[in-house]
This record gives C-alpha cells, sequence and structure tokens, in this order.
C-alpha cells in the first residue's frame, strides 16, 4: 500500500510543477487564475493524502478553508473575466481599411443630420397649426 501513497505523491508533485510553471509564465491572466486554482486543487488533493496516511482530521478545517478561499476567486474571477477583453487585439473581421473608415463616417454623419431633421418635422408636426 505504501507504494501507492509514493505514487500519487509523486503526480502530486508532478503535477504541481506543472501548475507552478503556468502561474509563472502564463501567456494571459486567466490562465494564471486557473492554474493557481489548480494549484489549490493539489494542495488539497495533498492534503487529503496526508490526512489518510497519519489517520488524522487533523487538517480538516483547513481543507475547508483552502477549498473556500478557490471557490471565491474562481467565481470572482469568472465574474469579472469579460472586462479583461479590452487587453485583446481586435479580429481582423472588426479592422475597417481606412478608406472605407472615410466612407463609414460620411454616411454616419449623414444619417445624423437626416435623424435631426426629422426630428425636428416630427415635433412641428405633432405642434399642429395655430
Amino acid at each position: 500500500m505504501s507504494w501507492v501513497f509514493w505514487a500519487t505523491g509523486l503526480m502530486l508533485t508532478l503535477a504541481t510543477w506543472g501548475t507552478v510553471y503556468r502561474i509563472w509564465k502564463g501567456p494571459a491572466l486567466l490562465d494564471r487564475v486557473l492554474a493557481s486554482d489548480v494549484l489549490l486543487s493539489i494542495l488539497t488533493a495533498a492534503l487529503c493524502l496526508l490526512m489518510i496516511l497519519t489517520d488524522s482530521q487533523f487538517y480538516m478545517i483547513l481543507l475547508v478553508t483552502i477549498a473556500m478561499i478557490g471557490f471565491v476567486g474562481s467565481v470572482t474571477v469568472a465574474r469579472f473575466a469579460d472586462n479583461s477583453k479590452a487587453d485583446e487585439p481586435a479580429p481582423a473581421s472588426k479592422v475597417i481599411a481606412p478608406g472605407r473608415l472615410k466612407a463609414r463616417r460620411q454616411r454616419l454623419a449623414g444619417s445624423k443630420k437626416s435623424r435631426s431633421a426629422t426630428k425636428k418635422s416630427e415635433v412641428k408636426s405633432e405642434e399642429g397649426p395655430k
């Protein structure tokens, strides 16, 4: 049975190193946050293994605390993940060529003028003759 604990400990160690590497290098903030959540899960698994090995429940409060911190952190990051899209470059389909941009501005300016003229005529027609 002890070889099971050694094998599990080795797998948790390798997973920890991979996770720490992702936290250190991670290309984006969300990758780092996800890796830190995985690291908390690995720590929880290691504490569970230690509790099984020593046949005690001494670390139970610590396990619950770590699980709560991981959950609250993940929910918080997931809630504000949409706001982090400002750092990402615009997709190629959304980029407008300079010549087309000028034509688009002219069309928008023309439509704004026509809307304001329409509003003025609507106001006059609502007032009716005096």
